[in-house]
């Protein structure tokens, strides 16, 4: 893996832990100020920071979330500071004993300016969620 391309796995990462973690400024880390977040499947779009960190909102009304990331692939422009991505993550959301899985790709749009990666737009794509009850754990 390149360096950019580390630079540009450390804005998912930022962005997964923030929401997990109910941290919005590391959430909005990931995000340039006039980022935007487009769900095709709702019709939602948040753009800017303001918008952006209401998410953290809706995220605080379940018990816990875990993003996990898994594939990834980044390619990035001749100019040297654009850069698009294709994550896949599969999003653990639980509520009331039930945890909600979905399997999510992001089509990510990145800019490099004064220095730093980080998201101009992301794209979130549900293929697909399952429902299951959860156990208790043994440890």
């Amino acid at each position: 893996m390149s360096s950019v391309q580390s630079e540009l796995m450390a804005v998912c990462t930022r962005n997964a832990a923030g929401t997990d973690q109910l941290d919005r400024d590391l959430m909005l880390s990931a995000f340039h100020p006039d980022g935007k977040l487009i769900v095709p499947s709702i019709d939602f779009v948040a753009k800017g920071h303001e918008e952006l960190g209401k998410l953290i909102d809706l995220q605080a009304g379940f018990d816990k979330t875990l993003h996990f990331i898994g594939n990834s692939r980044f390619e990035v422009g001749e100019s040297g500071d654009a850069a698009t991505g294709d994550i896949y993550v599969l999003a653990h959301h639980l509520k009331d004993g039930k945890v909600r899985v979905s399997a999510i790709r992001y089509n990510d749009v990145y800019s490099r300016r004064d220095g730093e990666w980080r998201l101009d737009e992301r794209t979130v794509n549900i293929d697909w969620n399952h429902v299951h009850d959860t156990i208790e754990s043994v440890l």
